[in-house]
């Protein structure tokens, strides 16, 4: 079965990662893990005057990325020069390889309207692999690819779906949900496309276990920033805390096998307090005898 490509297209592009730049310099830490790197030149069919972005897919970490309905959020991403070129560091690894064209100002997001976006392919038209080995500076060449005309799904999938609301139940339109393999993972595997007024979802993902995240769509890169919307797939409730009502949820798992349907995988979401001047009213509270130790939020994982 095939699913012709949208606008949306790979929407795995700059929403939660900072980007390198066509030097190399790493957008996350890979201090203490074995890293080589990959360099090389993409050439496009038309012109990428303005430069652009490569992004590298860990082979081990899911299907290839350009089949299944739900887009693979990619494991490193990296600026290209103006002429295509990039050289980057990479932990050592078999990766898939996209690129997209980029523009100066251009804010975070799928690409949008005429924007370009290619996997990098053999002579066959098969997506190409790249090895990357530790300690190890690998120049590819010249790369091309191009973009698919439709995603094929992947056989052993099953399909997660729900709503995203506010606070007070009302559907929450502008939001990006992610997939995660472990919620202690800094990067989500999968991204949802950007949620309607009717604040639905929906992923068709391989089987396995989930963590389902959403946050509020975002205006640059980064981490949500406080008074932000935030939000995960759990048990959900308020804890009175100093006076205050807190909502406090606890993630749950979402576990499918090949033809599953998990439906009303609701989230709520939440605003995200600034953990500092949170942490200093609790301690505050906490000093006046306001609350007590005990009835403070466990973190998960952690013992009183």
């Amino acid at each position: 079965m095939k699913f012709h490509v949208t606008n949306f297209l790979l929407a795995v592009c700059m929403i939660f990662f900072h980007i390198q730049s066509a030097d190399g310099a790493p957008s996350q830490s890979t201090s203490g893990h074995p890293v080589g790197t990959l360099t090389g030149k993409v050439l496009f069919q038309d012109d990428i005057s303005q430069g652009g972005v490569v992004s590298f897919f860990l082979k081990r970490q899911g299907p290839p990325p350009d089949q299944g309905t739900s887009r693979r959020v990619p494991d490193r991403i990296a600026r290209m020069n103006p002429d295509g070129s990039f050289s980057v560091k990479l932990l050592a690894g078999v990766y898939y390889m996209g690129a997209m064209q980029w523009y100066k100002g251009r804010q975070p997001g799928p690409p949008r309207g005429d924007e370009k976006y290619i996997f990098i392919r053999d002579d066959s038209g098969k997506l190409k692999t790249f090895t990357v080995t530790a300690g190890e500076d690998i120049d590819i060449g010249d790369v091309t690819g191009s973009a698919p005309a439709a995603f094929v799904e992947v056989t052993d999938s099953f399909i997660i779906r729900g709503v995203v609301t506010d606070e007070n139940g009302r559907p929450f339109p502008g939001a990006v949900v992610v997939l995660k393999y472990n919620m202690n993972l800094p990067r989500p595997v999968y991204v949802s496309e950007i949620t309607g007024e009717d604040g639905k979802y929906e992923f068709s993902v391989p089987a396995g276990t989930y963590y389902v995240i959403a946050r509020q769509q975002l205006s640059r890169i980064g981490r949500p920033k406080p008074g932000s919307y935030l939000g995960t797939y759990g048990e959900t409730e308020e804890k009175p805390i100093g006076g205050l009502a807190m909502a406090f949820s606890m993630a749950k798992a979402v576990t499918g096998k090949q033809g599953d349907i998990h439906e009303n995988i609701n989230i709520m979401m939440f605003i995200l307090p600034d953990p500092e001047e949170r942490r200093q009213k609790i301690q505050e509270d906490v000093n006046a005898q306001k609350i007590d130790k005990k009835d403070l939020p466990i973190p998960p994982g952690m013992k009183k």
